[in-house]
Formats: C-alpha cells, sequence, structure tokens
C-alpha cells in the first residue's frame, strides 16, 4: 500500500445522524501500529474563524492520529457540509451535534475514552455540551474560547464594519454617506455569515457560568492572550472534582490572515494542543 492509499484509509469522509439532522464529519484513524488509545472530538469555532481554521484542524487531527488516538472533526448543523442553514445556527443545537459526533466516535472507534478539543466558540459548546453528556469527556481542551458574549458580539460587528470598508475602498471623505448603512448590516452579518436574531440572543447570554458547570476528568485552559473573559475564569473557584489547569500558549495571527480565504497553521499553538493531550495522565 503506497502512501496515498494509507492516507486515504486514514482518512474518512461521511455523514452520521445529528438527532434532528444529518451532519458530515471527517475520522482520522489511528495509525497501524497501535490500537486506539483514545478518541479525540473536535469542536470548531464559529464563521470566519471556522474557515481560517479549517486547515489547522486537519493537521492536528491528522498529528493526533499518528499518535494513536482515533480523532473526528465535523461541521455543526447549518455550517459547512452538514444539513441545515446559517440562520438555524443555535448554540443549544450546536452543543447537542458536539454529543452526537462524541456517540459516533464512541461507535466507530469502540474507544471507552474520549476527549474534546474546541476552539473559540466551539471551545464553550463543548463545555457547554459536557455537562449534558451521558458520558462524560475525559479531558476538555479548551482553547481561546468565547466567554463573555456581549464582548464577542461586538467584536463580530466591528470585524465585520472593518470589512465592508475594506470592500467598499471608499475615501474617509465619502465614508459618513455609508456608515449608516454598514452598520446596519454589520448587525445582521459576520463577514459573509448571517447573524440571527435568536442566535445572537444566545451569544448575549453567554458567561463564565457555562465553565463552572463542566462535567469532565481533567478540565485544560490554552491561552494566548488574557481578556476581561479569560480573567472571570481565573477568578472562579474550582469546579468540583475536576482537575483543571492553565496552559499559556503561543499567540497566533491565524484569525488575521491575508487572503480572506487563506488558512494558516500555527505549529507552535497544535503543539500545545497535543502535548496538553498527550500528557493527561491515565
Amino acid at each position: 500500500m503506497n502512501f496515498s492509499e494509507t492516507a486515504h484509509r486514514r482518512m474518512l469522509p461521511f455523514r452520521f445522524d445529528g438527532g434532528t439532522s444529518s451532519l458530515f464529519g471527517v475520522y482520522h484513524e489511528p495509525t497501524d501500529a497501535t490500537p486506539a488509545r483514545e478518541g479525540v472530538v473536535l469542536c470548531p469555532p464559529f464563521g470566519q474563524e471556522a474557515v481560517r481554521s479549517h486547515r489547522m484542524f486537519r493537521v492536528l487531527a491528522e498529528r493526533l492520529s499518528r499518535q494513536g488516538f482515533a480523532t473526528l472533526r465535523f461541521d455543526f448543523h447549518g455550517t459547512g457540509d452538514s444539513d441545515g442553514d446559517g440562520l438555524e445556527a443555535s448554540i443549544r443545537h450546536w452543543s447537542r451535534d458536539v454529543l452526537a459526533a462524541d456517540a459516533e466516535l464512541r461507535r466507530r472507534s469502540a474507544c471507552s475514552k474520549v476527549s474534546w478539543i474546541g476552539l473559540r466558540l466551539g471551545a464553550t459548546i463543548a463545555a457547554l455540551a459536557s455537562g449534558d453528556a451521558r458520558l462524560n469527556p475525559d479531558s476538555l481542551l479548551l482553547v481561546d474560547p468565547i466567554v463573555i458574549g456581549a464582548d464577542w458580539l461586538r467584536e463580530l460587528r466591528e470585524s465585520n464594519v472593518t470589512a465592508l470598508r475594506q470592500v467598499y475602498g471608499l475615501p474617509q471623505s465619502e465614508w459618513s454617506s455609508l456608515h449608516k448603512l454598514i452598520v446596519e448590516e454589520s448587525a445582521t452579518e459576520s463577514v459573509g455569515f448571517p447573524l440571527a436574531e435568536s442566535f445572537k440572543s444566545e451569544i448575549a447570554e453567554l458567561d463564565e457560568s457555562i465553565f463552572a458547570a463542566t462535567k469532565c476528568r481533567r478540565l485544560v485552559y490554552l491561552i494566548g492572550r488574557d481578556d476581561p473573559g479569560t480573567l472571570r475564569l481565573r477568578r472562579m473557584a474550582p469546579v468540583a472534582n475536576i482537575s483543571a489547569a492553565w496552559v499559556q500558549v503561543p499567540e497566533s495571527n491565524w484569525k488575521f490572515d491575508d487572503p480572506a480565504n487563506a488558512s494558516m497553521v500555527p505549529s507552535q499553538l497544535l503543539a500545545a494542543v497535543v502535548a496538553a493531550l498527550s500528557d493527561a495522565p491515565a
């Protein structure tokens, strides 16, 4: 078997039952050397962050599979190649998608020990889903989670305004005539991704209480730079019966690459995530 055949066999795109819709996933088998040591579910971020981190997640999944982890990456309902429309975005729905992905990975890999890795909004959703899981994740690795939803909504709005200003390319003297229109549009869209009122309401309700209700054996926060949200997390009382750790990871500009549809692979960040998972005590 040549390398391309081996790689194709180890990475299997497929669709699976998300309960109310069909979800798209990619299963990365562990290498032939050993049986799966455990499973890992990768929970993606939202919008342009999901686009720009797509290759990062693929590389992460491949690295984990080479270390013997059975790994599943997937698209939330209404995103990517899963069923649904972007206007149906829902944090509560997506938390159920995480549970469906976890069940599918356990079925395919026969792993009894499964960990979840979430990035940005995907980290927040993973934390939320863990509280509802019938089988709790072993380790929960949260990379730069969204903590204060109201602050993040402002970031989404500002990034959309900035993107539209660049698209129009108007001189400052002509900017005021379009400013109101662009601000209004930025209330319903985030750089090409719709923001339904119901979705914005869910985001606005996000706060540190979600992370106080996590259920897992081991909780790891991987933070590039502290913001008001992560500072709130640091001040929280430890979650009972959970081993918690903080890992400072290198800051990366993967969210701000150029051109807009390019994807970067921050190798130091990925190395930190793999090390945090691999160092988990048995």
